[in-house]
């Protein structure tokens, strides 16, 4: 037997698992057995308590399975939720000796870290989101315990090191406005209102507008819409093309959009009819080329229905998304404080 058998044999006899062997039906009823969640969590505490009997390790925090989206986002480096969180805790560790730190430091990025003791699970949260995400799901080096062991190597590394920089507030800027010479008066300019000043705005928070713009989202919410530039964009170039400025212009673009698609199927179909009663090469190849040619026109109206349909089922969310990016706006501005630094935050936990 190679090493490399010999090892994989080792390891196949040394991992430790549980099987359970059930009847189907059972013995004094005879009814069928159903394999549900609840029946999955009882098998799973089962398994525990045998593993804890025979002084065996148990998972104490299983992980759930990741969506597909989010999967295939993190793997390519995309600005998502959760890595979107592991940045701001990383910066803001890189600066604090104590638990205030840490909390001044991610309040400043957009988030709110609850470390309260009597909660079971340490959590992180958005401060314009009500759903939070317990520390332990981003990862072992993000939990609780590995926090404070970080932050107990910067207060040593601050007792030692002069050099060190402790966590700072972020200072209040004060940018002076640009002076610009309009030519005639602001009552006679033209005002973009309605879905295509709501995008125009929207593009301009995210850094689209103007071309070379330097301007970065201070809100997770923009920063996370970053990987969602392509769909926005091609929403953007719809509405400013046709003017879709109402929900009413919307519906009757779609509906148009729909009717022009009945059309160019009607005319598709007799192209295929023609194609089943030829036989010359030449027709043959100038029927093909026509019928692609409707078959791309459908394939676009296909994609502006659904750019028009996502105007309508992402505005609500761009309104909110714009709310908080000008609370972020304005509390680094320092001309307002939010009114989650005013409530009071449980004791950093030792």
């Amino acid at each position: 037997m190679t090493d490399r058998k010999r090892t994989t044999a080792i390891r196949l006899f040394t991992q430790i698992y549980n099987r359970f062997v059930v009847n189907s039906v059972g013995l004094w009823d005879g009814r069928k057995f159903n394999c549900g969640k609840r029946a999955y969590y009882q098998f799973r505490q089962l398994s525990d308590d045998l593993c804890r009997e025979y002084q065996l390790s148990t998972i104490k925090n299983p992980k759930r399975k990741t969506p597909r989206s989010i999967y295939f986002a993190e793997k390519n480096g995309e600005p998502t939720k959760y890595n979107l969180m592991r940045e701001a805790l990383d910066a803001a560790l890189k600066v604090s000796v104590d638990g205030n730190d840490l909390r001044k430091a991610l309040r400043e990025q957009g988030y709110e870290l609850d470390a309260n003791p009597a909660r079971k699970y340490a959590t992180l949260r958005r401060i314009g989101s009500k759903k939070a995400v317990r520390l332990y799901r981003l990862g072992e080096e993000y939990d609780l315990p590995a926090l404070r062991e970080r932050i107990e190597e910067n207060r040593q590394r601050y007792a030692y090191d002069l050099g060190y920089q402790r966590y700072k507030p972020v200072p209040v800027q004060c940018p002076q406005p640009k002076r610009l010479r309009l030519k005639g008066f602001f009552s006679t300019v033209k005002k973009v209102g309605g879905f295509r000043g709501l995008y125009l705005h929207y593009c301009y928070c995210l850094g689209i507008l103007p071309k070379g713009s330097k301007r970065r989202p201070l809100s997770p919410e923009l920063r996370e819409e970053c990987r969602r530039l392509d769909s926005i964009s091609r929403q953007a170039q719809l509405i400013c093309r046709e003017k879709l400025d109402t929900a009413e212009d919307i519906t009757d673009f779609i509906s148009g959009k729909q009717a022009e698609i009945k059309e160019l199927g009607d005319a598709r179909r007799k192209f295929y009819n023609r194609l089943r009663r030829c036989d010359d090469g030449v027709e043959v190849a100038q029927i093909k080329a026509q019928r692609d040619r409707l078959t791309a026109a459908m394939a676009v109206c296909r994609k502006d229905i659904k750019a028009a349909e996502g105007v309508l089922s992402r505005s609500d969310r761009l309104k909110e998304n714009l709310k908080l990016e000008k609370k972020m706006q304005a509390l680094r501005m320092g001309r307002t404080q939010d009114k989650y630094q005013r409530r009071s935050v449980a004791r950093w936990p030792r």
